[in-house]
């Protein structure tokens, strides 16, 4: 299963729950998982990305994967979806992820 298939399903997951269900935070782990495993599919993805509600549920773990990734070009690549996508007000989601690259 490809990266964006196993987003897709962690993310009906997600939307079945009360956003105040603890087994969100499981979920959020394996989007961070999935999201670290490889820089250019993760890049890939959010360059092709087009589902809103989708993205806005991923941004949770922008900070993880950004500490995880450790990558300039994935902090470019999550502005440039807010810049495709400026109603979600993805700012505070990447601030947190710029805060956590390490040497910054």
């Amino acid at each position: 299963m490809g990266m964006h298939e196993q987003l897709v399903e962690i993310c009906e997951k997600i939307y079945k729950l009360h956003p105040n269900d603890p087994i969100i935070s499981q979920y959020w782990d394996q989007l961070t998982e999935i999201l670290s495993r490889s820089e250019d599919e993760t890049v890939a993805y959010f360059n092709d990305a087009n589902d809103k509600k989708m993205i806005y549920t991923v941004c949770s773990v922008f900070a993880d994967v950004a500490y995880e990734l450790q990558s300039q070009r994935f902090i470019d690549c999550i502005e440039d979806v807010q810049k495709r996508n400026p109603d979600l007000n993805l700012e505070r989601f990447i601030e947190r992820a710029k805060d956590n690259m390490l040497g910054d």
